[in-house]
């Protein structure tokens, strides 16, 4: 009986050693977050830049919050879904051209413990083609690696799809 129960306990202090030894690295992994986790965008006007938020709502802007104590860059890039693990579903099509999601800026560099919000931009192209279409498009957000000592380069992908508006009739 004895015996069993030092193995239980054996067990128990190797599960909380295990623990002790994952937990900095999950707390690592958690160095920053993008909001929202995915943008939905409906009725795009097609031939002119348009702000998402202005079409979506507050809410759709980008937020990126760098969770460590020291400064790091930002680069921000639009994807083809085809480019990321990303399916396509829900009648939506990978977008044909990545240029007309315009982030505000490139690449950010925000302080430590603060959140930098960007603002996105869609361009589409006035052709007929474009009306009355769903599309997908991944937003792609990596942590450069500003420091010699940082070991990974941290990436968050999020969804956005967005739909254009219907064609009016006799145009």
């Amino acid at each position: 009986m004895q015996g069993r129960k030092c193995k239980e306990i054996k067990g128990v202090l190797l599960g909380w050693l295990i623990i002790a030894l994952l937990f900095p690295i999950a707390s690592y992994a958690a160095g920053f977050e993008v909001d929202p986790v995915r943008i939905i965008v409906e009725n795009c006007p097609l031939g002119e830049k348009v702000s998402v938020s202005a079409l979506a709502g507050e809410e759709m802007i980008l937020k990126i919050q760098n969770k460590e104590p020291v400064s790091y860059t930002y680069t921000i890039n639009v994807l083809r879904s085809s480019q990321s693990n990303t399916p396509v579903g829900g009648g939506y099509s990978d977008i044909p051209d990545t240029f007309w999601i315009i982030p505000e800026d490139k690449e950010v560099q925000i302080p430590g413990n603060s959140t930098k919000k960007v603002k996105l931009y869609l361009n589409i192209p006035k052709k007929q083609e474009y009306y009355n279409k769903k599309y997908q498009a991944v937003i792609g957000v990596k942590r450069k690696k500003d420091k010699p000592q940082d070991m990974f380069v941290l990436a968050v992908q999020i969804r956005m799809r967005f739909s254009t508006i219907k064609m009016e009739v006799g145009k």
